[in-house]
């Protein structure tokens, strides 16, 4: 019985863990994203031009919360 009680609790413990690391991870991301957009927004035209963007399609990008990031990035 006590080999039962102690798997039951396990998991739990666990997902706890999982659930706090999965949501440190989460904000570090945004963070991230919310810092390259800042250096994207501080690129010159030249800059842009030499990465193959144009102005506007890297204000609408830097524009974007950062929390919008898409669900492939990384």
């Amino acid at each position: 019985m006590t080999n039962t009680a102690i798997a039951t609790r396990a998991p739990a413990a666990a997902s706890r863990g999982v659930g706090v690391f999965g949501f440190v991870s989460r904000f570090m991301e945004m963070r991230e994203v919310a810092r390259q957009r800042k250096a994207l927004a501080r690129l010159t035209p030249e800059q842009l031009r030499d990465i193959g963007l144009d102005g506007d399609l890297a204000r609408s990008e830097a524009d974007r919360p950062f929390w919008d990031a898409p669900q492939g990035w990384r």
